[in-house]
């Protein structure tokens, strides 16, 4: 991470992003995690893709009663996009989210 990408310097920005994996790694039951050590958790692929493909616009269109919201939540001035048109965890995909990895 560059001093020009966030408000804090390199070293800083460093030391954030190094917790932020140490806290993912050491979570074994993170969304992405796969392997034999899961005994079972972990998610199948598609599943995991459609977790991926959420964005914090669609989940708080999920979870209020707006019908447009910016299409990145962290940019100022981002352009907005229609809660019709965000990634949906709904009855069409439900069912792949509870397969779970053997």
């Amino acid at each position: 991470m560059s001093g020009d990408d966030g408000l804090v310097g390199p070293t800083f920005g460093c030391i954030i992003g190094k917790q932020f994996e140490l806290l993912k790694k050491g979570d074994r039951f993170f969304f992405t995690h796969r392997g034999s050590n899961l005994n079972g958790v972990g998610f199948q692929r598609d599943a995991r893709k459609i977790l991926v493909s959420r964005t914090m616009s669609a989940i708080i269109c999920d979870n209020s009663n707006i019908t447009k919201v910016p299409q990145n939540v962290f940019t100022l001035g981002s352009s907005t996009v229609d809660c019709s048109e965000t990634a949906k965890i709904d009855e069409s995909n439900v069912a792949e989210l509870l397969k779970f990895a053997d």
